[in-house]
């Protein structure tokens, strides 16, 4: 965001050190790599209620990012919640992110943030959350959980208003990015319209339902203004 690099982070340390009350650092879409990897691993041990950190689309490699993760295990107790960590989208090649998170799992006991765990809990007792760090294992567990709950995943390039109800009579329900499906598959229950704010949930019918609604009745109040000031 500020085009800030490994650099300028003992300052930004320095300073965040007498915030002890710390809670969200986002450092992401920066030029932050792998040298400022153990000055973030300071900000953990110096700030211990920090809940997340976004350092997405920066520079860090696998060692840097183990590096980071390494330093919030050390410094988590097991009575704190797990550290929400953002490391998506850095130097790490697609086909090494799996393989990544499968070693910080054995080495770290990180958790990849299961269907079974919330933001700040851990069903397994993890110290860190890598939640986006692998998206084709998220991607084919959310599928596994939506097809349980017989929800259909409607595809990006789908129009939210266009087709019917799809085969089988599913509900076609389309989470933002980021959002587990533990919820759905776990209730009997179809999800309330609010669990997926600002997106468009389509009922079996292939009406709209959410925000289309609201803008439907806008439309009908326009028009009865309008029909008022003609009358």
């Amino acid at each position: 965001m500020n085009d800030l690099t490994s650099k300028g982070l003992p300052r930004i340390v320095d300073l965040l050190s007498r915030c002890s009350s710390l809670k969200v650092l986002k450092l992401f879409k920066n030029r932050i790599d792998d040298d400022g990897a153990a000055a973030l691993a300071e900000i953990f041990q110096r700030c211990p209620s920090i809940r997340e950190v976004h350092l997405s689309h920066n520079r860090f490699t696998s060692a840097g990012i183990e590096a980071m993760v390494a330093g919030a295990t050390n410094c988590r107790t097991r009575e704190q919640e797990p550290l929400w960590l953002r490391v998506e989208n850095n130097d790490v090649q697609k086909d090494r992110q799996g393989i990544l998170l499968e070693e910080l799992e054995r080495r770290w006991k990180v958790c990849w943030r299961r269907p079974e765990c919330t933001q700040f809990r851990c069903c397994i007792g993890s110290k860190v959350h890598l939640p986006f760090l692998d998206m084709n294992r998220e991607r084919r567990e959310n599928k596994d959980l939506a097809e349980r709950a017989g929800v259909h995943l409607r595809a990006r390039s789908e129009h939210p208003t266009g087709g019917g109800g799809g085969a089988g009579g599913g509900r076609h329900l389309e989470p933002p990015p980021g959002v587990w499906l533990s919820e759905v598959a776990s209730s009997p229950e179809p999800p309330p319209l609010e669990l997926r704010q600002n997106h468009h949930y389509r009922d079996r019918d292939g009406d709209d339902r959410g925000g289309t609604d609201r803008n439907r009745e806008r439309e009908r109040d326009r028009d009865r203004e309008r029909e008022r000031e003609l009358g």
